[in-house]
């Protein structure tokens, strides 16, 4: 810290390397801006109740779901449980307009903590699998990619939307994050003040993201990479 930037800033929200599903964290050794961190944290509010608990309900809906997500049992309820406001969202509507979340003005949750404190923990062992997973692509894919613990492996392939409808049906869950320079697609790119970034925008049309999370086994990653070479896709 110091050298790149003066600070760090962490996300623990759902999908990343650790989470507590919702939170983040903010690192520095700059004094100046410690002080000011500090002044904006008197600011902050303890998240309503039932805020906190739809975060906590989205471990147990998931874990419910996820094992049954290619049938129509573990879709069903993820959309009821959004429909019934059992979970929060990924993205607020009012993001996509350029307007900042309610969540914004929120500290993190004590209850949270005992999440994340695990996870922190399991740290270790996490790098470790998402490495292990992230070299069966590499070397069965041919990839020119450093070993590392991708959060996601990017690989380009000739069409995005057919290689995602094929591996939906042999029951692999590619995801279809990252659809464009600005994700969700449907976001309001003059809110955002977005200027046109012609190649991201061809490289998202082109990529998807082979997972490396926990829930991924030896045998899993073969299956994805074994699909992806019958798919056309493209060598770095």
């Amino acid at each position: 810290m110091g050298i790149l930037g003066d600070i760090g800033v962490f996300s623990f929200g759902r999908d990343k390397i650790i989470s507590s599903v919702f939170g983040g964290a903010v690192v520095t050794k700059n004094k100046q801006i410690i002080q000011r961190l500090m002044i904006a944290e008197r600011d902050l509010v303890v998240p309503p109740g039932a805020f906190t608990q739809q975060q906590l309900q989205y471990l147990v809906i998931y874990a419910l779901a996820l094992p049954v997500y290619n049938l129509f049992l573990g879709k069903g309820l993820l959309w009821l449980s959004r429909r019934l406001g059992l979970l929060s969202q990924a993205v607020y509507e009012r993001e996509c307009r350029g307007e900042k979340p309610f969540f914004l003005t929120y500290r993190f949750s004590l209850q949270l903590a005992p999440l994340l404190l695990q996870q922190f923990r399991k740290l270790p062992k996490f790098i470790k699998h998402r490495k292990s997973i992230a070299n069966i692509y590499i070397e069965n894919l041919g990839l020119n990619y450093p070993i590392m613990p991708y959060l996601r492996v990017p690989v380009i392939v000739k069409d995005k939307n057919a290689t995602l409808a094929a591996a939906k049906r042999k029951g692999i869950h590619l995801g279809n994050w990252y659809r464009g320079a600005i994700d969700p697609p449907h976001s309001d790119g003059a809110a955002l003040n977005y200027t046109p970034c012609p190649q991201a925008e061809s490289l998202a049309q082109q990529t998807i993201n082979l997972p490396t999370h926990i829930n991924i086994s030896r045998s899993d990653a073969l299956k994805i990479a074994e699909f992806i070479k019958k798919s056309s896709y493209e060598k770095p």
